[in-house]
């Protein structure tokens, strides 16, 4: 098993510089995106979702959303380099771990990641089943849940680590009606 992981890093390491360059590439594109700012309501929505966030809260939100990418695209095509994904989700749920400090989160994540991994595993798996033997019905249909499923579970998974990014530094508690 260690043998094939290191044969298939070997054989799409490539992938693995791209894929690395695109998370440097979507961090410097938010940066210099959100300092020259028109006013229209396209700019206005992507600054307010980068209001007031320090360099690291950016970098741990494009982490976010490009997991969120590579798990749709693993989820929903079939490709041979699944151990590849299935790596790149892992060093994007790692830096998300080492950037956010919180223990408590990061096992929660591994825990997620670990969840998230097995089952583009398993629809990657259903998917050459489907082309090698043959689609049969039923497990047509598994494998299409199964996609939609994990679109879902990503998803939520994702806006809610966006939330706690936002919520970790900007938003203090506010005094209530009552407090004031």
């Amino acid at each position: 098993m260690f043998e094939l992981i290191l044969y298939e890093i070997s054989e799409y390491s490539y992938m693995l510089i791209v894929f690395l360059m695109s998370i440097l590439g979507l961090f410097l594109f938010v940066i210099i995106f959100t300092t020259k700012l028109k006013l229209n309501k396209f700019d206005a929505f992507i600054y307010g979702l980068f209001l007031k966030l320090k360099n690291t809260d950016i970098v741990l939100v494009s982490l976010l959303i490009v997991r969120l990418f590579i798990i749709y695209y693993t989820s929903f095509v079939y490709s041979k380099q699944v151990i590849i994904n299935i790596i790149m989700v892992g060093i994007t749920s790692l830096l998300y771990i080492i950037l956010s400090l919180n223990i408590k989160k990061g096992i929660f994540e591994l825990i997620n990641s670990a969840i998230l991994s097995f089952a583009l595993f398993l629809v990657n798996s259903l998917a050459g089943y489907i082309i090698d033997i043959g689609g049969e019905i039923y497990i047509v249909i598994i494998k299409a849940l199964l996609s939609v499923f994990i679109s879902i579970y990503a998803t939520y998974f994702t806006l809610r680590n966006i939330e706690d990014v936002s919520i970790r530094n900007n938003l203090k508690r506010r005094k209530t009606y009552e407090e004031r």
